[in-house]
């Protein structure tokens, strides 16, 4: 049986505060991996009732492999009846903030006093193996919108950045023969924000839009998506980033692509040769 919850919006602390992802809700990643504490925390969370349950946010100290730079951990808490009579706070660990999230949160200087990331759950949905979290999330005016001259850099800059990557991306697609426009734009968005994001740059929305329109419709020669590997064969973090992307869109239905793992080797081998001939 399914188990929905809705959450109170309460609002932030006193202070300014801009809403991210133009005020729309977020999904909060990893819940898979934490099934168990997830759907824990809607079910008591259903029970608390109203004003007796929410999530918060905070920064995880520690980095892994997987998590190189900044992680926003989303944990969320609820209060129960103790066995005297008194209040028992509890709090677990859903999830983080997407990757892409996360990056407009970092504090640009020195840390005010005030928490500088601020989320409230907007809906939370447990129905047997499957679990969503939704939050909106606002960041404090400390991390003031860019001018528009420096949008207009950002804007250039993201897509000078990401489209060598969304024309191997391209090419991926077409070799595995992927014909879902719908999928491949989410897939290229994410691809382009987790790239923005960890160079530093925030593009908007519509930006995000327009570099992956422009994307989406490209059908690139194998000589063309050689010429745009040279252009990140240097870069280790955006190879590895790429190709994680890429593997996932040849495996995209359940069934590896051979035809979309031959241009991945192809890609590799030009990024070998170019890395040699610098050295």
């Amino acid at each position: 049986m399914a188990t929905k919850i809705q959450g109170q919006r309460a609002g932030p602390p006193a202070g300014s505060w801009r809403k991210l992802n133009e005020g729309m809700p977020v999904e909060v990643a990893g819940l898979r991996s934490r099934l168990r504490e997830v759907q824990s925390f809607i079910q008591e969370a259903k029970a608390a009732g109203e004003d007796r349950f929410g999530v918060l946010a905070r920064q995880e100290v520690e980095s892994s492999r997987y998590r190189k730079s900044f992680a926003i951990a989303v944990d969320g808490w609820w209060v129960s009846k103790g066995l005297l009579g008194g209040q028992k706070r509890h709090q677990v660990q859903l999830g983080y903030l997407p990757e892409w999230i996360a990056h407009q949160c970092q504090r640009p200087h020195v840390a005010p006093p005030e928490p500088v990331v601020f989320v409230e759950l907007d809906t939370a949905l447990s129905d047997e193996g499957f679990v969503d979290v939704d939050v909106l999330v606002r960041v404090n005016q400390a991390l003031a919108r860019p001018t528009e001259t420096s949008a207009a850099r950002i804007a250039k800059t993201a897509r000078q950045q990401c489209m060598p990557g969304l024309k191997v991306l391209a090419r991926v697609a077409m070799a595995k023969g992927y014909d879902d426009e719908v999928a491949l734009f989410a897939r290229m968005a994410d691809y382009v924000n987790t790239r923005s994001s960890r160079l530093g740059l925030h593009p908007e929305l519509d930006v995000v839009g327009q570099i992956v329109e422009a994307a989406v419709g490209l059908a690139p020669t194998d000589e063309a998506v050689l010429a745009a590997t040279r252009l990140i064969a240097e870069d280790d973090q955006g190879l590895e980033e790429l190709f994680r992307f890429a593997l996932d869109l040849s495996r995209a239905g359940g069934k590896e692509s051979e035809a979309a793992i031959a241009v991945l080797k192809r890609v590799l081998e030009m990024a070998r040769q170019c890395r040699a001939r610098s050295s």
